[in-house]
């Protein structure tokens, strides 16, 4: 775990569209970063609904949330239809976790 007051590790991680996403988009922003394990399982579609229903709020505060897992771009875009959700999933795919790990 990180330790209050340390710098987040960076990263660049491809989105569900397959675009490119780093930690530096968001400098200067709050970020609220939501690792989970996989799509389509019933705790994490369950986990990632709740988000979608505090996204309004999150933003009011202004904070951005931002879901990574380790599974891929294509994954992502299909769970997040399925769901109805607008959070963006990142994919820690290649090398698998990685980014999950520095964090």
């Amino acid at each position: 775990m990180i330790e209050p007051g340390t710098p987040a590790p960076d990263f660049t991680l491809p989105n569900h569209k397959g675009a490119e996403v780093s930690l530096a988009d968001f400098r200067g922003r709050w970020l609220v970063l939501c690792f989970y394990p996989n799509d389509f399982s019933p705790v994490c579609s369950d986990q990632l609904s709740i988000y979608q229903e505090v996204l309004e709020d999150l933003h009011e505060r202004g904070a951005e949330l931002v879901g990574v897992s380790t599974d891929g771009t294509w994954t992502h875009n299909a769970f997040r239809k399925h769901l109805g959700i607008e959070i963006p999933l990142l994919s820690d795919f290649h090398p698998k976790g990685e980014t999950a790990r520095a964090y």
